[in-house]
């Protein structure tokens, strides 16, 4: 026996180093792979949320312009109204005149 092995007679201590190190490297790689997969499912669930609220807040949008709009419809339509009775009533005011000058 030499002088090196007769200090050491256990198995290669590199060995299960070597071995210890693949297995830290796999799990590392586990564990980056499992975090990639992670952030992308993160990801598509953080656009999927931002495009429903994008599209939440158009339809709201566009009902507050359809509300707007049919108020300012609304609005016209009384404004016309009274206009026509105002009309009206000038007519019956001029007919009134008419009447009481005969």
């Amino acid at each position: 026996m030499s002088y090196w092995s007769s200090l050491y007679t256990g198995p290669c201590p590199l060995r299960g180093l070597v071995k210890s190190q693949n297995n830290t490297v796999g799990e590392q790689h586990r564990a980056t792979v499992q975090m990639a997969a992670a952030i992308i499912e993160y990801k598509k669930t953080e656009a999927e949320r931002r495009s429903s609220e994008e599209e939440k807040r158009r339809r709201e949008e566009e009902e507050e312009e359809e509300e707007e709009e049919e108020e300012e419809e609304q609005e016209e339509e009384e404004e016309e109204e009274e206009e026509e009775e105002g009309e009206g009533k000038a007519k019956v005011e001029l007919l009134d005149k008419d009447v009481t000058r005969l």
